[in-house]
C-alpha cells in the first residue's frame, strides 16, 4: 500500500510502500507521478538503486534528458554526478531550477544520494506554484503577460563549455549563448495548476522593460517566492531518492558541508515547452 507522510503543511512528501529498484507496474508508476505532481517533492527512502534501475523509474515518465555540455561532449547517458569534495566546493548553492535555457527544460528531477555527509549538505525547495496564490490579484494580473530571457550567465557558460573540450565546447557556446525567452507565470499541464516560473541566476531580464525595471520585479518575486513559509527543506540519508516537480518549484542545495563529501546521482525527465499561462 502507498501512503504518502507530508514534510510541510504545503510541500513535499515521504512516500512509503513502494521499492524504485523493481519495475513498477503501470498503477504504482502513475501513483508516484501524480504525488511528485500534487506534493511538488517527494523523498522514498532507502532505495538501493543502481544506475540502470534509476534510469528506468524516470524513463516511465518520459524521455530522458542528457546534460548539454556533456551531450556535446559525446556522451550518450543522461546520467551525471553531483560531487562536492574538498578539491570541488559546492556549485548549486543559489536558487535555481534545472536548465531553463533549454526551450524544454526538465519537468521532473530525481536525485539519488550514494555519500552523504555527517553534517550539513540539506536541499531546500520553494514551493513557485503558493508563492505564485499569495500574490494579489492586482499583481497577478501584471505578471501573466510576461515572458523572461533565461541565459547561461559568463561565468557558467565558461565552466560549462569547459565540460566539452575544443570544437565541441565551442558549439556548445554558439548554442546556448542567446538564450530563451519563457513565460514568467506557466501551467502545470498535469495539474492545470499556475506557478512562478522562476529561476535565479539564469534570468537575464523580463521582456520589453529596462534592465532596472525587470531587476526590481525578479528580485521581489526571487525574495517573495524563498520566504520560509514556502520552503521545505531535506536532510540526506544514505540511498534516499528525491524526485521533484520542476515546473513549479526552485531549489538549492546549502554548501554548509564542506569541506565534507556529499555525492548524488541525478537524471531528469524532459519536459514540454513551457505553457503560458494566457
Amino acid at each position: 500500500m502507498i501512503t504518502a507522510e507530508r514534510i510541510t503543511a504545503h510541500f513535499g512528501a515521504v512516500i512509503n510502500g513502494i521499492d524504485a529498484a523493481r519495475p513498477l507496474s503501470a498503477d504504482e508508476s502513475e501513483a508516484l507521478k501524480h504525488a511528485v505532481v500534487e506534493h511538488g517533492m517527494v523523498v522514498l527512502r532507502d532505495q538501493g538503486l543502481s544506475d540502470d534501475q534509476q534510469l528506468a523509474l524516470a524513463r516511465q515518465w518520459g524521455e530522458l534528458h542528457v546534460y548539454p555540455p556533456l551531450r556535446f561532449a559525446g556522451q550518450e547517458v543522461p546520467l551525471e554526478w553531483v560531487e562536492d569534495t574538498v578539491d570541488s566546493p559546492p556549485k548549486a548553492f543559489r536558487w535555481h531550477t534545472d536548465i531553463p535555457w533549454e526551450r524544454r527544460p526538465p519537468k521532473f528531477g530525481l536525485l539519488w544520494a550514494d555519500i552523504v555527509p555527517d553534517a550539513g549538505g540539506d536541499t531546500v525547495w520553494a514551493n513557485t506554484e503558493a508563492a505564485w496564490e499569495a500574490l494579489s490579484e492586482t499583481m497577478k494580473e501584471r505578471l501573466l503577460p510576461l515572458r523572461v530571457v533565461h541565459r547561461i550567465e559568463p561565468g557558467a557558460m565558461e565552466r560549462l563549455s569547459k565540460m566539452a573540450p575544443g570544437a565541441a565546447g565551442e558549439a556548445f557556446r554558439r548554442e546556448y549563448s542567446v538564450g530563451v525567452e519563457h513565460p514568467l507565470v506557466r501551467r502545470n499541464p498535469e495539474s492545470g495548476r499556475l506557478a512562478l516560473f522562476l529561476a535565479g541566476y539564469w534570468m537575464e531580464r523580463i521582456v520589453g522593460m529596462t534592465q532596472p525595471e525587470s531587476d526590481a520585479i525578479l528580485s521581489f518575486l526571487m525574495t517573495h517566492a524563498t520566504e520560509p513559509r514556502f520552503q521545505c527543506r531535506w536532510r540526506w540519508a544514505p540511498h534516499d531518492l528525491v524526485i521533484w516537480d520542476e515546473r513549479r518549484s526552485m531549489h538549492q542545495a546549502l554548501p554548509d558541508h564542506y569541506p565534507r563529501h556529499r555525492r548524488l546521482r541525478r537524471c531528469t525527465v524532459e519536459g514540454e515547452q513551457p505553457l503560458a499561462a494566457v
